[in-house]
């Protein structure tokens, strides 16, 4: 714990200078938000904001919530890694999900502790999503937690554990009755076993924003909505990143998803140089 505030202490200085930086470039983000806001008002559009890998930063939300409001999204899903060290305390930071006004649906990562989600089944607009589905205006989310988040502390599920828990998933999919439009997990690795029969991954862990397509399946990485938290300060720091997502519903109905990914926006904030992409 000691070594924990020391190196906290540590960073508070240069935390204390980068965020200054990161408020006026959320500044200039807002406005250019605001100059995007006809592209909100698309018709029969479930608009989400996936985002992941906070890490304890507070710039996050400065950065998130112009976003909700500036593209009018319906939902934020958050692919886990909210804290840093799987405490309590940290989820002081979480208040600001109230604020948001959307749901946010909430799946934990491998730094969020069973005492982090306990804390945040409090917030009103937050569901914690553990294992299992959850239905948004007809669009169905399978919610797969990091195997991690079941032990207090800060671990790294192993390869063995995250295989079994791969299969799992896998069983769980096999046997669910319904249709499910995309699957939320941390750790990409965890739906390994249905590549190619789920249409769309969201996830997070590696940092590194991206959206590729793999077979039948649409991958897509937020990367950190935190730069990286604390960590971000100990090299040159990721941007700040979310990816915005269009669904559309289909037009016949039958087997499959009930919803159509159209499209999707990777939106990065570099926090030193204040580019926005």
């Amino acid at each position: 714990v000691l070594q924990v505030v020391d190196r906290g202490l540590a960073y508070l200085p240069e935390l204390s200078e980068r965020l200054s930086l990161v408020a006026g470039n959320m500044d200039r983000l807002v406005t250019q938000v605001e100059l995007l806001t006809p592209l909100a008002k698309a018709d029969g559009e479930i608009k989400i904001l996936h985002v992941s890998d906070i890490h304890n930063n507070p710039a996050a939300f400065e950065f998130i919530k112009p976003l909700v409001e500036g593209f009018a999204v319906d939902l934020v899903i958050d692919t886990g890694d909210l804290t840093d060290y799987g405490t309590a305390i940290e989820t002081g930071l979480a208040g600001r999900i109230k604020a948001l006004g959307v749901p946010y649906l909430f799946i934990p990562g491998n730094h969020d502790s069973p005492d982090v989600i306990n804390s945040l089944k409090r917030l009103p607009n937050l569901i914690v999503l553990r294992k299992g589905t959850y239905d948004f205006r007809g669009l169905t989310v399978l919610g797969w937690e990091d195997p991690a988040a079941r032990s207090s502390g800060v671990l790294l599920a192993g390869e063995e554990e995250l295989a079994e828990e791969a299969e799992k998933l896998a069983g769980y999919w096999e046997d669910f009755p319904g249709n499910v439009d995309f699957l939320a997990t941390h750790n990409l690795k965890l739906a390994g076993k249905v590549k190619d029969r789920v249409p769309v991954v969201l996830h997070g862990h590696n940092h590194r924003a991206a959206v590729f397509r793999e077979g039948e399946t649409c991958f897509i990485n937020a990367g950190t909505s935190g730069a990286a938290g604390l960590r971000g300060l100990e090299n040159d720091p990721p941007p700040y990143s979310v990816a915005l997502l269009h669904f559309n519903r289909r037009k016949k109905a039958g087997r499959g998803a009930a919803f159509r990914l159209s499209a999707v926006d990777l939106i990065r904030v570099y926090s030193l140089g204040g580019k926005l992409t």
